[in-house]
């Protein structure tokens, strides 16, 4: 855990109910909830292990688990597809029509 979570942590488990929202017996929620929600720092993390992920695909070395069927493919993409979207990451778009087209067209 990064010293700045064990501060927001510590902020949490000291704070008086009337200055911040308490979960009942869940102290670390605000850390749980940033971690997983999004704070910028977390969220650029992610974003940019994506993108990376996805421009790997144009690559002549990249290559598909070797255990995935054409099955768990389309999901990943379709799932990538739907997070690029949504993040407006249009030319990862490009990239995963491109790959769902080559499993299509075999």
């Amino acid at each position: 855990m990064l010293a700045k979570d064990r501060q927001v942590t510590n902020l949490n488990t000291e704070a008086k109910a009337d200055s911040l929202i308490t979960f009942g017996s869940l102290p670390n929620i605000y850390y749980y909830n940033n971690m997983y929600t999004g704070n910028d720092e977390t969220m650029n993390f992610v974003q940019e292990l994506f993108i990376r992920s996805i421009n790997h695909m144009k690559t002549s070395d990249w290559e598909w688990p070797d255990a995935w069927d054409t099955t768990r493919k389309n999901k990943f993409l379709t799932e990538s597809l739907d997070y690029a979207e949504e993040q407006e990451l249009y030319e990862q778009c490009a990239i995963i029509r491109d790959v769902q087209e080559k499993i299509k067209n075999g």
